[in-house]
């Protein structure tokens, strides 16, 4: 809505609210000020009109935190005006929200239950496609690569519903911090991804021990963790931790665990049949590529001791 505004006789406009509410808090206009705007059948003044009346009250004295943070706010918005050369409305600004519980234990839970979940459905998926999959402990590249899909898999399910399998079970979801819109594709990704990243570090172990640590303590200080901060989230739970909730999580689990298990040993390709699949390929890439052909000896000998094959006889 568009205001006009008359001092002594002088009319400016058209005015934004939040316009309005930067005069008055910047005392260029008074409550004696006239105000109009379409929908009014007369000029009123500006301490009489109901929209604005607020803004003319005596405001409390603010407490040490809620000074810094208006602070914060008037800052934040100065720098977007500057940035983007157009007035930003007070209520743009969003409001800082103080996170009262983390559930910690309850995230851990969620996340090792989603962890469990990804890696017999990847497993199982992988193998049916005809593309057998052992992740080696000492290939801790290929464990990483096959976690890629992991977290863009977690920020499509909080895209779509604000949680993941884990986190449903334990009554835990996703949301935005107040203020903000829903969650959106990107800012679920981003969120997903700076988890898995700063979080857990991707899983390398001892890292993401030392990684949650750091968080913990941080969170505590910040009010939210790195990759809340991040996303603009915030955990919440939707229900209270129940023994349902538990009984069905530990049954679950179980169950996960059992099906992986048995499905690893049985479709498990040995250390062999991995080093001569990937000699194969390189001695491919030999033929096929003239530039790759000096390179084949040092490649064929690290893959001969990293599988333990032996080197081929002179009769080969």
């Amino acid at each position: 809505m568009e205001y006009w505004i008359s001092q002594n006789g002088k009319k400016q406009g058209p005015l934004k609210e939040w316009d309005i509410r930067a005069l008055i808090e910047e005392e260029k206009v008074s409550k004696d000020d006239l105000i109009w705007h379409n929908d009014l059948p007369k000029w009123e003044k500006l301490g009489e009109y109901s929209a604005l009346q607020s803004y003319f009250e005596k405001k409390p004295e603010l407490t040490g935190e809620e000074a810094e943070i208006e602070d914060a706010k008037k800052k934040l918005k100065q720098k977007i005006e500057e940035v983007t050369g157009e007035k930003v409305p007070d209520n743009a600004i969003i409001r800082v929200e103080k996170i009262e519980n983390h559930y910690w234990v309850r995230r851990g839970f969620a996340k090792v239950f989603d962890l469990f979940l990804y890696y017999i459905l990847f497993f199982i998926i992988a193998n049916f496609a005809g593309t057998p999959v052992f992740l080696d402990p000492e290939l801790e590249w290929m464990r990483l690569i096959c976690l890629i899909p992991f977290f863009v898999l977690e920020g499509f399910m909080l895209y779509l519903w604000g949680v993941t399998p884990g986190k449903w079970i334990l009554g835990l979801r996703v949301s935005s911090l107040a203020g903000l819109p829903p969650l959106n594709f990107n800012r679920s990704m981003i969120r997903s991804a700076a988890s898995w990243f700063l979080g857990m570090v991707m899983g390398m172990f001892p890292f993401f021990i030392v990684a949650m640590i750091i968080s913990y303590f941080s969170t505590k200080k910040r009010g939210l963790t790195s990759w809340d901060a991040i996303g603009r989230t915030k955990i919440e739970a939707v229900r209270p931790l129940g023994g349902l909730s538990i009984f069905n999580y530990i049954m679950l689990g179980i169950t996960i665990l059992v099906v992986n298990s048995y499905f690893t040993v049985t479709h498990r390709p040995t250390a062999n049949r991995i080093g001569n699949a990937l000699l194969e390929q390189v001695s491919v890439m030999e033929k096929e590529v003239p530039d790759f052909k000096e390179r084949f000896p040092s490649f064929e000998t690290q893959i001969r001791s990293v599988y333990k094959l032996p080197k081929p006889s002179d009769s080969e």
